[in-house]
């Protein structure tokens, strides 16, 4: 059931006019949020999806694992089905132990690629196609196209994820040495300045990420909007943002801080539950409101980018990084 969010800020009775989808950064935020609750019913199934798929993830896991202490296995939950999460969680607790199932992690890992990608394609398209027309953004039809896409959107997945190893990964080899270290007061020096240039080379990796993401906040959109390659995507992304890299930086601060408000409102809802009943409430719930925030805030992205570059071809300002 769909719930009724009052007048439709982006109602098309009018002729297109591209300055009603150029946004501040706060004014994304906004209709973000008046986006997902105008179908809250079709994001919320999304959200359904995601956290049925990590909890399949989890009794995986706890199938193939020896027996877990109650609180460890409340934290794997807490990690809602992040297997980066999950691996460093266990590593600390089984260390080479858990080399057996790492082929298994490595295969869920893939099949959570390919399964979100598929849901996130989905989720931007509904938003894509809803956002200025409320009679639109069915999710069986957006589902039927973003498996379509799947190929393109899971190389996409590929090359980020590839992208963010080849960034931090010299900067945790440099620190890793570091970690053996079991006489905190011998520590050799060789070691400690390695250590200082893995934390130095971290920081410049996390930066340069950091950015290149931002750059490719519209990306997902860009595949479903207009059904490039991976790669056109990526470079469609860069063209859209140029020039508009804190605007887009600045909805992107201020989706993360809705979301923190959201998820600490969540964590008092279910804070009355016990144990593991509370880390799963908190799993489905969070997955119910927040999975399609990301999906929906890039449709406005990318529709307010568009917007600004008319706007700038025919001859107007689009600068408005708030």
């Amino acid at each position: 059931m769909e719930i009724d969010s009052g007048p439709d800020p982006f109602s098309p009775d009018e002729p297109f006019v591209d300055e009603k989808y150029k946004v501040s950064a706060i004014e994304a935020v906004s209709r973000t949020l008046s986006l997902f609750f105008r179908k809250f019913g079709t994001y919320a199934l999304v959200g359904l999806a995601a956290s049925i798929f990590a909890l399949s993830v989890i009794l995986v896991l706890i199938f193939v694992l020896p027996p877990l202490p109650p609180q460890d296995l409340q934290e794997i939950i807490n990690a809602q089905g992040d297997l980066v999460a999950i691996l460093t969680l266990l590593w600390e607790n089984f260390g080479t132990a858990l080399a057996p199932i790492l082929l298994i992690m490595a295969v869920l890992a893939i099949i959570g690629i390919v399964y979100y990608t598929i849901l996130g394609g989905a989720a931007t398209n509904v938003a894509l196609e809803n956002y200025g027309d409320p009679s639109r953004g069915e999710f069986v039809s957006s589902l039927s196209k973003a498996f379509g896409r799947t190929p393109t959107l899971f190389l996409y997945q590929i090359l980020v994820t590839l992208l963010t190893v080849l960034l931090l990964l010299p900067g945790f080899i440099a620190f890793a040495p570091l970690l053996t270290i079991t006489d905190p007061t011998n520590i050799d020096m060789a070691v400690l300045e390695a250590a200082l240039i893995g934390v130095l080379l971290l920081l410049i990796g996390v930066i340069i990420l950091f950015y290149l993401l931002v750059r490719l906040t519209p990306a997902i959109a860009v595949i479903m909007a207009e059904d490039v390659s991976a790669f056109g995507a990526i470079s469609r992304s860069i063209e859209l943002t140029s020039g508009n890299f804190l605007h887009v930086f600045g909805a992107r601060i201020g989706l993360a801080i809705a979301s923190m408000v959201i998820g600490l409102g969540i964590d008092i809802v279910v804070s009355f539950l016990p144990g593991l009943f509370y880390a799963i409430g908190y799993l489905f719930l969070s997955a119910i409101i927040l999975t399609s925030l990301d999906y929906i805030f890039a449709a406005v992205i990318y529709k307010d980018l568009l917007a600004r570059r008319k706007i700038v071809e025919t001859g107007g300002a689009s600068q408005d990084w708030w």
